[in-house]
């Protein structure tokens, strides 16, 4: 049997543990939304979308100045273009905004940096 000390001290212990627990569980991130494929453009709608070649949106995906995922394999490259991003492109053009694709894709990229 402990004595009154003893018990006091284990209590103490269990209260600093299930605290450093709840401290670990909160700093684990939450679980991503869920993403669909209606999340994101191909290249030929972000071309007929801005009026551009697919080449050209291939380049900007491959030099970096439009945000995309390569979803291809091998040497074959099928970007994937946020949709999201697009349209905040073209909220700036409709508010008569000139846009570099270069600039919004820097501001897009420190977004996502910040969220995270």
């Amino acid at each position: 049997m402990l004595d009154q000390r003893s018990e006091a001290a284990i209590a103490q212990i269990e209260a600093a543990v299930a605290q450093i627990v709840r401290t670990a569980l909160s700093q684990i991130p939450a679980a991503p939304a869920k993403v669909s494929t209606a999340d994101f453009l191909t290249v030929n709608e972000v071309a007929k979308i801005f009026r551009v070649s697919r080449e050209t949106v291939r380049r900007m995906c491959v030099s970096g100045k439009l945000p995309a995922l390569d979803c291809g394999s091998g040497d074959q490259a099928n970007f994937r273009i946020p949709r999201a991003f697009v349209e905040r492109g073209m909220n700036e053009l409709d508010n008569g905004r000139s846009i570099s694709m270069s600039d919004l894709t820097t501001e897009w990229q420190a977004g996502l940096a910040a969220a995270s």
